[in-house]
């Protein structure tokens, strides 16, 4: 999936604060500011060899589905570096939701998962040096909801 560049908040992501569980909910609060794009959703199926002697080619069925991973471009202050380090250190498991909406408005896409934050990278500094630009690899370890509901309010 290519990625898609986070304008005027038509890219809005969710990370939970808590673990899964003590957390069961996303709230507005848990909405990561400054995500710039986003890549991954890269779901890959297990293949399993099902060829037996009544074969006349090499049979396969579908085995086990791994979710991937989400990758995060963010600009982030020192202190939301920190704790999104924080969150890696610790491996929990945590929700995450990502809406995406057209210029109009209409979200296009709406998901949920849990995972576990597997890698924050720093990558440099805005302009003037303000912010770090990071880069954050969530590892996807449930399927995920097409039909989740983006919290409302700030």
């Amino acid at each position: 999936m290519a990625g898609i560049i986070n304008m005027k908040g038509h890219v809005r992501f969710y990370l939970a604060e808590d673990a899964i569980d003590t957390q069961t909910t996303l709230t507005a609060a848990d909405k990561v500011s400054n995500a710039k794009g986003f890549s991954g959703f890269d779901s890959q199926s297990q293949e399993i060899d099902v060829t037996d002697t009544d074969s006349l080619v090499q049979e396969f069925e579908q085995g086990f589905t791994n979710e991937g991973t989400i990758t995060l471009d963010l600009y982030l202050t020192a202190e939301n570096f920190a704790s999104l380090k924080a969150k890696q250190k610790d491996g929990k498991n945590r929700l995450f939701g990502m809406a995406v909406s057209n210029k109009a408005g209409d979200t296009i896409l709406s998901v949920s998962a849990t995972g576990f934050v597997q890698n924050v990278a720093l990558t440099g500094t805005d302009a003037v040096g303000s912010v770090l630009g990071v880069t954050a690899v969530i590892k996807i370890n449930s399927e995920i909801d097409f039909d989740w509901t983006e919290p409302t309010g700030e």
